[in-house]
């Protein structure tokens, strides 16, 4: 029986270790496309009036 607790515990722990390092990566994406893209979004702002986070949260 504490030998199956012990397992649970390490399938739990590992879960989470994996689900924070896939959302760290995500964020990490989400930074590059923002900073990749800035220069432009910045143009087509000023040429349409449209916000740049407007922009770059539809495209």
């Amino acid at each position: 029986m504490k030998n199956e607790i012990k397992y649970l515990k390490v399938v739990i722990m590992s879960l989470v270790l994996t689900l924070f390092s896939v959302s760290a990566n995500a964020q990490q994406k989400k930074h590059n496309y923002i900073t990749t893209n800035e220069q432009l979004a910045e143009e087509l702002s000023e040429k349409y009036g449209i916000p740049s986070g407007v922009i770059l949260a539809v495209a």
